[in-house]
């Protein structure tokens, strides 16, 4: 026979859970149901104490509330002050590294490498097909484009295997064209 899983539940200590908005609400419009005289419109000695503890339990709940606005309103100007922050460092990160790269491609001469350990900066080709800047697009064969209901869109993918086959259609309207791409490991 198993053992049986007993668990037990801590009692909240300290002062016990204040009413909400709602129930106040609510306790109000009871008392008043209960206790004002159809007749006459009067209320009843006892129910004129607790309606005013009730509404005074009710002004505090809502400068509470007013209270809460407030705080969570300048938290979130505060998180949008950092972030803004951390937008401007991440941005200088970037511009920086870009820069690092290009005194980099300066220094290490195209098709070379260089190794420290683990480390290496190397090139590697890069062959891309383009179309040719004076072609205009209504001169592209339609091979070669994607048809939208709007408009016919050149598409290199297309075109490629037709221009590595040297096809003159192809070599009319579009080129390869081979570089190198730094690399850093």
């Amino acid at each position: 026979m198993a053992a049986k899983k007993t668990t037990t539940k801590k009692k909240a200590e300290g002062k016990p859970k204040g009413l909400t908005l709602y129930e106040i609400d609510d306790r109000i419009q009871e008392i008043l149901e209960c206790h004002l005289d159809t007749r006459t419109g009067e209320i009843g000695e006892e129910a004129i104490e607790e309606l005013e503890a009730l509404d005074m339990k009710r002004e505090t709940k809502l400068f509470g509330y007013v209270a809460m606005i407030k705080q969570y309103e300048a938290m979130v100007g505060v998180a949008k002050t950092e972030s803004d922050r951390l937008l401007g460092r991440s941005k200088a990160f970037k511009n920086y590294v870009a820069w690092l790269k290009a005194r980099l491609v300066e220094a290490v001469p195209a098709g070379t490498e260089v190794k420290d350990g683990a480390r290496r900066i190397w090139y590697r080709r890069v062959t891309t097909i383009a179309f040719k800047d004076d072609v205009k697009t209504e001169d592209i064969p339609h091979d070669y484009c994607k048809h939208t209901p709007e408009e016919w869109t050149p598409q290199t993918t297309l075109v490629r295997d037709d221009l590595n086959a040297g096809k003159p259609e192809a070599v009319a309207c579009a080129e390869v064209k081979r570089g190198w791409k730094l690399n850093i490991d």
